[in-house]
């Protein structure tokens, strides 16, 4: 067996400022990340979207350059905010962490699971990038499900997005023609105009929506609808380097 004499008052001293040393760096290393506003933001709209892109995010945030809202997501991601999942085009898709919910007060919920209602969670973030791309208008004014439900009572129908008094639905699948008939109604007696964006392959929605806008004498100035694949052709050709930051009002 080796047997090494024990350390003088001196070596002690200094194997000890040593291993101070390497733990000053180790608290460094991890202490606690900051939030800049706009990353507080962007936390604020991933949360409402539930699930998002880059490029969502870079127009609701306010960002002049894609590449640079990736390397702020990024950050994000190595710093425990958010979580990444890879979309059905390959694109990145982001949720909130734990952590993230918790830093803006999101205490008790839970966090987001991807299942079959993700494609509609992205196509939101899409309509609201367009909105902003297009109508320059600020997240703050756009109301999601999750704030629609805090103010209406349960079962009742909620648009996924409503600006001012339009409502906005996106519909991806087929529903019963009662469904949607009940939904336009409620859109109708409850909004000055409602907007249903529908993908192009879904001719069989768009001809419901057509027979129930026709048979309740719903005029064509308060109910249209849009083709989804347009919207995102509308995105690519707006330059995203003539967005602006414009901090989100106070609560």
């Amino acid at each position: 067996m080796n047997y090494r004499e024990p350390m003088r008052g001196s070596e002690r001293e200094n194997v000890g400022a040593h291993v101070a040393e390497g733990w000053a760096g180790y608290d460094y290393m991890y202490k606690e990340y900051e939030l800049t506003d706009r990353e507080y933001f962007v936390l604020i709209i991933i949360d409402a979207l539930r699930i998002c892109t880059a490029e969502v995010v870079a127009w609701l945030a306010g960002y002049t350059d894609y590449s640079y809202c990736r390397k702020s997501l990024m950050r994000l991601y190595n710093n425990g905010y958010v979580s990444i999942v890879k979309g059905n085009n390959g694109k990145n898709c982001y949720f909130l962490k734990s952590k993230g919910l918790k830093s803006i007060g999101k205490y008790n919920s839970r966090v987001y699971e991807v299942s079959s209602m993700t494609n509609h969670c992205l196509e939101v973030g899409i309509v609201c990038a367009w909105l902003r791309a297009t109508r320059k208008l600020h997240f703050s004014d756009m109301m999601l499900d999750m704030q629609l439900r805090e103010s209406q009572s349960v079962g009742e129908h909620r648009p996924d997005i409503v600006v001012g008094n339009l409502a906005f639905e996106i519909e991806l699948n087929h529903k019963r023609k009662e469904t949607l008939t009940r939904n336009v109604l409620s859109n109708e007696l409850t909004y000055d105009g409602q907007v249903w964006l529908v993908p192009q392959r879904k001719a069989n929605i768009r001809r419901s929506l057509a027979e129930i806008f026709a048979d309740n004498v719903i005029e064509d100035d308060s109910a249209k609808i849009l083709c989804l694949e347009d919207i995102h052709q509308e995105i690519c050709l707006c330059n995203i380097h003539n967005n602006t930051w414009q901090a989100p009002p106070l609560p």
